[in-house]
């Protein structure tokens, strides 16, 4: 048979409205054994005609079998003028259904030889997915039956596949199977809420729980699914990039199951559905990648996303409207999702068969490889202790490295019986080159006189260190008090030759520096904080003297 259907924009249309002979004209004919219009807030009114054309009472079974429909009235019209009423839905308590069956089941009775009018309103938040069915009693049985059968198949795979790597978990404690175990779980609990069966022997009592736990366990199957793939394909070493694009699908999760747990669930369950595509596609690329990268285990990974994430785009699509809803669509997840957790758990098992002889291989080069990692970690070493030691101005030493350095040379020195020199310089009327300049330009400035030191130090023994604001300090090892005036003088001349106009120098109109030197031969008795102190006081010395000057310590 046919049926007609209406769109009611403002869902305040009654029966007697829409039932009028007025009102005819405004039903369409469906087209489709199946309507889907998506998240909408509109109602849905349905009108189809039935007869029963025996002389005795023939009783019918009146299927929607999308069950996550809000609620459903059955509004019977009889010839003689009767009307009744049933109501349907998934928000109402399951006992309260006519008949006690996972979709949603209106009974249909008909006189001998009677004609009935049926009027059907459908509101609902969820996706209004509409595929009305009449079944005879027994032909309605016998293929719920088969249905049920493949369900509880189904749901025993996806158990059996839960506690055997449930099992694998708690025998080798690789945290991929138990991520495994969430992510099939979720996906276990968003399919017996889709098909019905949560709300039929879960949770009978509470409907309202069916309306949260689809966008909940979707998101965490978005979360777990995420999770898995970044630990089974192992993408920080394959793709890095693709890793931290997992990471934001795991954020995304996160804010799917904020909405599902305070959002309508209309709002809940597009942007879950939506994300449940991203999701699909974002896996699939990441299994392709990193299987052309030589990923061994990614192969059958691919696979079976394939397989799955083609199901969960259909059914995803349905949800959202953009194609029909129908046996396929709405089974099509279901029976991928079987296929890819057994094609999944082989991958785990042939990884683990991977994972144990590449462990093999690696024991048999290890010895060979030892010198050249221990090289590469020294080298990594040098590296960090390079970076934590410089100043990120000037590219000079810091204080911490200079502070060891002078330790570290004042020791070897007491040893050798050698002359250690150290030089502080420090930059002439350098508050007021900022204050007068600006302090970016008082950055270059420090900036460049930096350059000009470090090329001027040319034995790698050296070392030159911004000792604090405008003031440098130049560690010299085996310099002596000569030598380390020869040097000073020198670094004194080229930076004054740099020319870089200091108006508001109040003596030469030109950034100069001041310079104070200290060196001797350091004993055991001495700490290296009176060379520091010797320099420092000849560095006083030199600005008190007029500036842009050398001054060796006092004698």
């Amino acid at each position: 048979g046919h049926y007609y259907f209406f769109e009611d924009e403002t869902g305040q249309l009654t029966l007697d409205d829409v039932s009028s002979p007025a009102f005819a004209e405004q039903f369409q004919l469906a087209r489709t054994p199946n309507l889907n219009f998506g998240f909408t807030d509109s109602a849905i009114w349905l009108m189809f005609q039935a007869s029963n054309s025996v002389p005795h009472i023939s009783d019918w079974l009146l299927e929607f079998a999308y069950p996550l429909l809000d609620r459903i009235e059955v509004h019977t019209l009889t010839p003689d003028g009767q009307q009744q009423m049933l109501i349907l839905g998934d928000t109402l308590p399951f006992r309260a259904r006519p008949l006690p069956h996972r979709t949603l089941l209106a009974p249909l009775s008909f006189k001998g030889e009677q004609v009935n009018r049926y009027f059907i309103r459908i509101s609902t938040e969820s996706s209004m997915q509409i595929r009305p069915t009449i079944y005879s009693g027994i032909h309605f049985f016998q293929q719920s039956n088969l249905s049920e059968f493949i369900y509880g198949a189904f749901y025993g795979v996806l158990l059996l596949m839960v506690l055997y790597n449930a099992f694998l978990y708690f025998a080798m404690r690789d945290t991929t199977y138990l991520v495994y175990v969430f992510a099939v779980f979720s996906a276990t609990l968003f399919f017996m809420v889709l098909h019905g069966h949560a709300h039929q022997y879960l949770w009978p009592d509470e409907p309202a729980w069916a309306n949260t736990l689809s966008p909940l366990s979707s998101s965490l199957w978005l979360i777990g699914t995420a999770i898995f793939t970044k630990l089974f394909l192992e993408t920080r070493r394959y793709v890095p990039r693709l890793s931290r694009m997992l990471d934001g699908l795991i954020v995304i999760g996160g804010i799917a199951i904020l909405l599902a747990l305070t959002a309508r669930y209309s709002v809940a369950m597009q942007f879950t559905s939506a994300a449940a595509l991203i999701n699909g596609l974002a896996i699939l690329v990441t299994g392709l990648i990193c299987w052309l990268r030589g990923n061994k285990y990614a192969r059958l990974f691919t696979i079976a996303w394939v397989v799955y994430g083609t199901g969960m785009a259909l059914l995803a699509l349905s949800r959202l409207g953009y194609i029909p809803d129908n046996f396929f669509t709405l089974n099509a997840a279901a029976f991928g999702l079987a296929f890819e957790i057994i094609l999944l758990s082989m991958a785990l098992s042939d990884k683990y068969r991977i994972l144990t002889e590449q462990l093999e291989v690696h024991a048999r080069e290890l010895e060979q490889r030892v010198a050249a990692r221990t090289a590469e970690l020294e080298l990594a070493n040098k590296t960090l202790r390079q970076l934590s030691n410089r100043d990120q101005l000037t590219h000079l030493a810091n204080r911490r490295r200079f502070d060891d350095y002078l330790a570290q040379e004042w020791q070897r020195h007491v040893r050798n019986r050698q002359s250690l020199a150290l030089l502080l310089l420090d930059v002439d009327f350098f508050k007021a080159y900022n204050d007068h300049y600006g302090h970016q330009a008082g950055d270059g400035c420090l900036h460049v006189i930096a350059a000009t030191i470090s090329r001027i130090l040319q034995r790698p023994t050296d070392l030159a260190a911004r000792y604090g604001g405008e003031e440098f300090a130049l560690i010299l090892p085996e310099t002596s008090l000569g030598g380390a005036v020869s040097v000073a003088e020198k670094v004194r001349a080229e930076i004054q030759a740099l020319d870089i106009v200091h108006a508001a120098s109040s003596a030469f109109k030109r950034v100069t520096i001041s310079v104070g030197v200290a060196a001797w031969v350091p004993s055991a008795e001495q700490l290296p904080a009176l060379l520091i102190k010797s320099a420092d006081e000849a560095l006083y010395k030199a600005k008190r003297s007029g500036r842009n000057r050398v001054v060796p310590p006092p004698r």
